[in-house]
């Protein structure tokens, strides 16, 4: 199994990254797993300039100078992706932002289609289902599959001092991830994919003389009824 991970908190030894290693390990128990792992801290990602040329030509120039050019292959080889981020202001921290601005134009691709992406998000003591809400959409946008998300307080209460939550529940999550690249779950597309899917197809049926409109001939992904058939198609 091929785990990429991007961890945007900045702290050494973040409850964020704490939890994402204990949930790692719990996997590497049953499953043989090579990970890229990643932190804000030491991979430079440049803020989104505005260039549009992801949207119109297919690539970010700012992937040959910083690191998200490696982070997005990796990302697209990785059988689960993992995204933590600590709950700043009531949303996904400023890093995280920034690598969402990078990878906008995936937002019209469906560019993670039937990958696994497991969010974990940490906060003081609230905001988590608001900021998991905006993150699991981002995600589901990406095409992404998020069988459920990993959410803690680490000041009221102080869940990662909870055996349960560290140990027992961790566990479970793991091997819910497990079960699902072993295929003994099946992953599905959610209502709002579903949606989205029929938004983009009336768009992209039309041709056009841009990107994203031969992105979606090339694959062709007009050519399915619903988001689903294209899971299964492809898996």
């Amino acid at each position: 199994m091929k785990i990429c991970v991007y961890n945007s908190s900045r702290k050494n030894n973040s409850s964020t990254e704490l939890v994402i290693k204990q949930l790692i390990k719990y996997i590497s128990k049953e499953k043989n797993v090579e990970c890229d792992i990643y932190n804000a801290r030491n991979s430079e990602i440049k803020q989104c300039e505005g260039c549009e040329k992801c949207f119109k030509c297919g690539f970010c120039p700012l992937d040959k100078i910083d690191s998200m050019g490696k982070i997005k292959k990796s990302l697209k080889n990785a059988d689960v992706i993992i995204l933590g981020t600590p709950v700043y202001s009531a949303m996904v921290s400023g890093n995280m932002k920034i690598m969402i601005d990078r990878l906008s134009y995936f937002l019209h691709r469906f560019e993670f289609r039937h990958k696994i992406i497991i969010p974990v998000i940490s906060a003081s003591g609230n905001s988590l289902i608001y900021t998991n809400a905006y993150f699991k959409k981002i995600i589901e946008s990406w095409g992404a599959f998020v069988p459920f998300s990993i959410m803690f307080t680490v000041d009221v209460p102080n869940m990662l001092k909870s055996d349960k939550f560290m140990n027992e529940l961790l566990r479970n999550y793991a091997d819910g991830i497990v079960k699902y690249c072993n295929r003994e779950e099946k992953i599905t597309a959610s209502d709002y994919q579903e949606l989205y899917f029929e938004q983009l197809k009336k768009i992209y049926s039309i041709p056009a003389d841009t990107f994203e409109f031969r992105y979606w001939d090339s694959n062709n992904l007009t050519k399915y009824s619903s988001y689903q058939e294209i899971i299964n198609a492809e898996m």
